[in-house]
């Protein structure tokens, strides 16, 4: 595959198509990312956070700039392209969450399990109005988008880092994920500073159980030196019921505690 095979719509229709999706941005000089659920509004790919996830809505509006790839094609529909595209973004909030019910609500029904569970009908969203609410990420300029190879074995990873002006990221093995130091064979040389790597995975076809890992470091001459880590590389045993009604709870509460801090400024 080679870039003149992509353009700028096409990664409005990986976040239509995909799954999840992977973002990364800058704070301050150190990159950091997250694994969301993408959504496609009109002809721009979208991202919908639930309010547990304010922080991270307020990096990103920081930010203003974003790396959106998609790297894993399972659960994803026919048209899903393996990519990367920088692109400018604006968040807005969705307090009542009366834009995310009426354009993208049965997206995300669609892609994402765990939703179901909570806002699938009426009733259920006046049960959990907590899980309504939204913050907005939106894509308003593709500014470059390549293609990457998609991961396909639990040694293949994203490597975000600052470049083209931004953030970009691509594809890479990698053989131990204890190992301080890894060296990249990328296709071109990779400037020296900071980046990250990141790994991800659930449970499928439910997206009940997730992982993500993150190891923070440098590059120098196209060897990763790790310095911090994050997550879990595994995705480990299904948790029991008791968890799942515990992670709820936290996550009702959560919401509930952003709204009011919001809703009080």
């Amino acid at each position: 595959m080679t870039s003149n095979e992509l353009d700028p719509s096409d990664v409005a229709l990986s976040a239509e198509r995909g799954a999840l999706a992977e973002i990364g941005f800058m704070t301050g000089d150190e990159p950091a990312c997250a694994v969301l659920t993408p959504l496609r509004i009109g002809d721009r790919a979208c991202f919908a956070l639930t309010y547990d996830l304010s922080d991270l809505a307020t990096q990103v509006g920081k930010s203003g700039e974003l790396v959106v790839a998609f790297s894993d094609s399972r659960l994803a529909y026919k048209g899903w392209k393996p990519l990367a595209a920088r692109v400018r973004c604006d968040v807005f909030a969705d307090p009542e969450g009366a834009l995310f019910q009426s354009k993208l609500l049965e997206q995300e029904l669609r892609k994402h399990p765990p939703s179901r569970m909570l806002i699938d009908t009426p009733l259920m969203r006046r049960e959990h109005w907590w899980y309504v609410p939204r913050w907005i990420v939106r894509v308003v300029e593709v500014l470059e988008v390549h293609p990457i190879k998609r991961r396909r074995t639990p040694s293949d990873a994203l490597l975000m880092y600052p470049g083209n002006g931004g953030i970009t990221a691509t594809t890479i093995t990698v053989p131990d994920w204890g190992a301080d130091a890894i060296r990249l064979e990328p296709e071109e040389v990779l400037p020296n500073g900071p980046a990250l790597v990141m790994k991800h995975d659930f449970s499928i076809p439910d997206l009940e159980d997730r992982s993500t890992y993150v190891v923070a470091g440098r590059l120098n001459n196209n060897v990763f030196q790790a310095e911090r880590r994050e997550g879990t590389v595994e995705l480990g045993p299904r948790r029991k019921l008791i968890e799942r009604l515990q992670a709820q709870r936290q996550l009702k509460r959560s919401c509930m505690e952003q709204l009011h801090r919001q809703k009080n400024q």
